[in-house]
């Protein structure tokens, strides 16, 4: 099989085309800034654009299935970004391969996508009338796609991961790796997210590349390790995993509220917003899996080699 994997040079990018490679595909990549190698003895075909700058003419002959990674995510981005290169860029690209003939396209979206913001008659809101524009962006080019994909020969997949997390994440987790290695106290209590690891996802996106695979048009799909995380589950992990311990007993919560309040004014963000990302619930089960026979191997403990330690 001929697959097209956009956004090469990225976080997951990088991972899948190794695993592609593996399982005897030909690949092309499409890739904006950094650099992209052929994994292994695998021979790989270039392409570069940007498509924050319109440029989605990617060259599809012969392709079979496009793995569309490429967008905005975990950056701070104005509306009209977001709407450019996660939703019409991606509805271009999906356009130009529906006319091409490529039977199967693989949309990375998220799972923050099933909370977009929807107004009293159902519909999505812009992306510039919604307080996350980023999950509106990823909900309104899932719905584009759909309607792109509708009544052609081209399958649908929509894989909607929770966090993604590795030895080598940034945001969230890369500051609690700081954290740890200062011997700071650890995060309050409270709280939960679901998350997936980098190598589990990867699995999931290897498996679509089956020619005999049969599931239902669109294939809808959430991938999450079914277990929940607080910031202070998260912390423990790795503070074991560096063998650091905190110096000092986690302090009550009013003192982290005021200290999270105090970060996102020098940040310039939002009062409340580390408070929120830190404690809040942002809770997913995994569904639309079934087909893909697939259990994950890692919970964030066994990706850092410690044994889990509290929650």
């Amino acid at each position: 099989m001929h697959c097209l994997v956009t956004g090469a040079s990225g976080y997951l990018g990088r991972a899948l085309l190794p695993v592609l490679a593996e399982r005897g595909c030909r690949l092309s990549a499409q890739y904006c800034r950094g650099a992209v190698s052929a994994p292994g003895d695998a021979q790989l075909s270039l392409q570069r654009r940007d498509f924050s700058a319109g440029q989605a003419d990617l060259d599809l002959e012969g392709v079979d299935a496009v793995f569309h990674l490429a967008g905005i995510a975990h950056q701070r981005a104005d509306a009209q970004a977001y709407q450019h290169v996660n939703v019409d860029a991606s509805l271009a690209l999906a356009q130009r391969a529906r006319a091409a003939g490529v039977t199967r396209f693989v949309f990375i979206s998220s799972v923050k996508a099933l909370a977009a913001q929807r107004d009293a008659q159902g519909a999505l809101l812009p992306v510039v009338a919604a307080s996350n524009p980023y999950a509106q962006s990823k909900a309104l080019a899932e719905q584009g796609l759909q309607n792109v994909c509708r009544d052609s020969g081209m399958q649908l997949f929509i894989v909607r991961p929770a966090l993604v997390y590795s030895k080598e994440a940034s945001g969230h987790l890369r500051w609690l790796r700081r954290w740890a290695a200062w011997h700071l106290p650890a995060p309050p209590s409270g709280g939960g997210r679901s998350m997936i690891a980098l190598d589990d996802l990867v699995r999931v996106l290897a498996l679509l590349v089956d020619a005999s695979l049969s599931v239902p048009v669109p294939a809808l799909m959430t991938v999450t390790d079914e277990q929940i995380y607080s910031t202070r589950r998260l912390h423990a992990a790795i503070c074991a995993a560096m063998e650091r311990e905190p110096w000092l007993p986690s302090p009550p919560a009013f003192v982290w509220r005021s200290l999270c309040r105090l970060w996102d004014a020098l940040r310039g963000e939002k009062s409340g917003c580390t408070w929120e990302r830190m404690t809040a619930d942002e809770c997913y089960r995994s569904s639309g899996l079934e087909s893909l026979d697939f259990q994950p191997s890692l919970s964030f403990e066994a990706s850092l080699g410690v044994p889990v330690h509290g929650t």
